[in-house]
């Protein structure tokens, strides 16, 4: 089979404002966030995955999602939080005509990994964005937010309570 992994690492420090062109990945002392994609001859799939690097202190509804400059999103996101105990299937996913963003309750033990994943077809620039609750929050908080290129890590743009909620970290991007 005519298969192409495009993945790439670099540890940025880059504006949520003014991404760089070439940061996949990005890191915090408490969490990551990483963009790759595989391509065949037929198709091409995104995998956006945040990975914690303790234990959260906070446990309520997170946001992951992405913005799309250029590529179409083929079919349903599937998002899941899984820990060494338990795991959690996104609680509501709300798309706009650029993106979608994702709400998942983080599970209950250690070792916390987010992943989400979608077809698409199409060239550009896909944003991902992992944005953490740092207070206990509602579903109905979570998905207050549109898909903007200028809000939190270039896709959630939060509104009514929700901006003082997410830690607002930055985002990843990956030319496809």
């Amino acid at each position: 089979a005519n298969t192409q992994v495009n993945s790439k690492v670099y540890t940025t420090n880059e504006s949520r404002q003014n991404p760089s062109k070439d940061s996949p990945f990005y890191s915090t002392p408490a969490k990551s966030i990483q963009i790759s994609n595989v391509c065949t001859s037929i198709m091409c799939k995104i995998f956006v995955t945040a990975t914690w690097l303790g234990d959260p202190s906070v446990k309520s509804y997170d946001d992951i999602g992405v913005y799309l400059d250029g590529p179409t999103r083929l079919g349903t996101p599937t998002t899941l939080a899984y820990s060494d105990q338990n795991s959690n299937f996104a609680s509501a996913t709300r798309y706009d005509s650029n993106g979608f963003g994702s709400s998942v309750l983080l599970p209950q033990g250690n070792d916390i990994i987010i992943s989400q994943t979608f077809l698409y077809t199409g060239t550009g620039t896909v944003y991902a964005s992992y944005q953490h609750a740092m207070s206990t929050t509602t579903l109905t908080v979570a998905q207050q937010f549109d898909i903007d290129i200028i809000g939190y890590g270039n896709v959630f743009g939060f509104f009514d309570g929700a901006e003082d909620v997410y830690d607002a970290m930055n985002g990843v991007n990956l030319d496809v």
